[in-house]
């Protein structure tokens, strides 16, 4: 299973390019990241949201800011930057970058002769589906536009699917779903711990089944 984070557009064009180095599409090197994602603001959001005892996350945030101080690195990427991607037209290179990096990421799964299926996930933002400023962009469609390039043998292993809140999980709003004020648009405890994995299971199925058949 492969799951696409629509953050991955920006770290895609900004962070990852910069790592990863290709031959002929396929990855031949992947060089360590300078250290965590991005600057503060993000760091302090992700150890927050994510740990379940709050205090440890803060404790790693601060941490880490050391270590920042420390190294003085400078090349940590905004976090605006790394959204902005999912809300504006993108060129003809960067969409290609998006493609090229996602049919390599398939390519590297579908070389093992032990997969039988790759099941490719995405999920929306919560800007996708709310707001003035809506997004436009969604990892769901490059997906798709890659999985209708691939040769038939390789497509036939691959199953795509996007979990849509809207019509998957049951709620009143999607601030019941979403933790509106996160910017990178987790989901609430119940969403992340129980009905996103009950989606990713139906989804895994469906695809074995399809195999099957």
């Amino acid at each position: 299973m492969l799951y696409i984070d629509q953050t991955d557009f920006g770290d895609e064009l900004f962070r990852y390019s910069q790592l990863i180095k290709r031959d002929n599409g396929a990855i031949s090197s992947i060089s360590e990241d300078n250290y965590f994602q991005f600057k503060s603001q993000y760091k302090e959001i992700v150890d927050f949201y994510d740990s379940n005892i709050k205090a440890i996350g803060f404790i790693r945030y601060e941490i880490t800011k050391i270590f920042r101080k420390l190294k003085k690195d400078q090349n940590i990427i905004d976090l605006d930057k790394i959204l902005s991607p999912l809300s504006r037209q993108l060129s003809e290179e960067e969409n290609e970058k998006i493609k090229e990096s996602i049919r390599g990421y398939i390519n590297e799964a579908l070389k093992s002769n032990k997969l039988e299926k790759l099941l490719i996930v995405t999920h929306p933002h919560l800007k996708h589906l709310d707001g003035v400023n809506r997004f436009t962009n969604q990892m769901h469609d490059f997906v798709l536009t890659v999985l209708q390039e691939l040769n038939q043998d390789d497509r036939s292993r691959v199953c795509i699917t996007k979990i849509d809140p809207i019509s998957t999980y049951q709620f009143k709003f999607l601030s019941d779903v979403f933790f509106v004020d996160d910017p990178t648009s987790h989901l609430k405890p119940e969403y992340q711990t129980i009905h996103f994995p009950m989606a990713l299971a139906k989804s895994l199925n469906a695809c074995l089944n399809i195999q099957k058949k």
